[in-house]
């Protein structure tokens, strides 16, 4: 049995887009954290703190594919579904769902750590 353009309910490219659903957010979010604390010192010393907000929308663009990704998943898994996670397509109904649920929360996180970025000066 197919299922969309991805190929079967067990296909390397339907695991890979699960898992991108599921990483996508905290991959995003670490890289935003260690590349800004990276160019610091080269934002206070040039005053190009723009890099800060560039690296954080790039950030934000990651985690909304991951988001976007786990949702075009969901309608993808076939019928019939059990909560109990007893079959694979069980598997991917709950890899789907944390998949929105991380994105989501790290969208949060990397919003919540921008606002600070807006007021406060790297340089302090």
């Amino acid at each position: 049995m197919t299922i969309g353009a991805l190929g079967g309910e067990n296909s390397p490219a339907r695991i890979a887009a699960l898992m991108w659903g599921v990483f996508a957010g905290p991959v995003a979010w670490a890289a935003d954290e260690g590349i800004s604390y990276a160019i610091v010192p080269h934002a206070c010393s040039t005053g190009a703190f723009f890099w800060l907000h560039v690296i954080t929308a790039l950030a934000l663009v990651l985690s909304i594919s991951g988001l976007i990704v786990a949702l075009l998943e969901v309608p993808r898994i076939p019928l019939p579904r059990d909560e109990s996670g007893a079959t694979n397509r069980d598997w991917t109904w709950w890899t789907a769902r944390f998949g929105i649920f991380n994105s989501a929360w790290f969208i949060v996180v990397i919003l919540a750590q921008t606002v600070p970025r807006f007021i406060l000066s790297p340089c302090d």
